[in-house]
């Protein structure tokens, strides 16, 4: 059984027929998309969201590896569990561009046939900064109308909880599950990291003085 227990955490029980027994087994975070018995019925294959796990009945979670940032839904597998099929949901979304005084049409920035989101201009309005996962997890990147580079490779692929430019655009800060990120603008190098005992989520970056 898979059900919703809190914003963005979805708990998986396995309920016993013949003894009414229900038995909480593990949390997962950002969706459920699919549950499927194990050939040998004693571990399951479940899809969130752009992974696979393999869960045994007694809890113990383990991801399936592969490079991935489609949709997976109804996965299922051999037996041995060295073969799977799976359907993925190939979602692309684009960046555009919209001036109101000067044109009509929308301008495409960035098409990457991913998911790439959450543009912010920075503050002088020449750049921005979004976040993709063309390479199969979440990478923040800043672009101008020449070039673009990665601010933040995530080599540990960890999930965004927002970002936001300094008031001078001079500087990135970016959450993720565990840390938070301060970069570089300009360098692309990494300022600070500094490990977060909660959860955070970025909304704004804004001096005290304009509080």
């Amino acid at each position: 059984i898979s059900i919703s227990e809190k914003a963005n955490v979805y708990r998986i029980d396995l309920y016993d027929l013949i003894s009414s027994n229900l038995k909480k087994l593990v949390h997962i975070e950002n969706g459920i998309h699919s549950i499927s018995w194990q050939a040998s019925s004693e571990s399951l294959l479940i899809s969130s969201r752009d992974k696979l796990f393999n869960m045994s009945v007694e809890g113990v979670k383990k991801q399936i590896p592969f490079s991935n940032y489609k949709i997976i839904s109804n996965a299922s597998s051999t037996k041995r569990l060295n073969k799977v099929v799976m359907e993925l949901g190939n979602y692309d979304i684009d960046i555009l561009e919209f001036k109101p005084k000067e044109q009509q049409e929308l301008t495409k920035l960035i098409d990457t046939e991913s998911l790439d989101l959450q543009p912010l201009y920075s503050p002088s309005e020449n750049r921005f900064i979004y976040q993709t996962s063309r390479r199969g997890f979440s990478q923040l990147v800043i672009s101008d109308k020449e070039s673009e580079k990665v601010l933040f490779i995530n080599p540990e692929h960890e999930e965004f909880f927002g970002f936001t430019w300094s008031p001078d655009g001079s500087k990135v800060a970016l959450a993720t599950t565990t840390q938070l990120y301060m970069f570089d603008a300009n360098t692309a190098l990494e300022l600070t990291k500094e490990k977060l005992d909660n959860k955070i989520y970025i909304r704004d970056w804004f001096n005290k003085d304009h509080a």
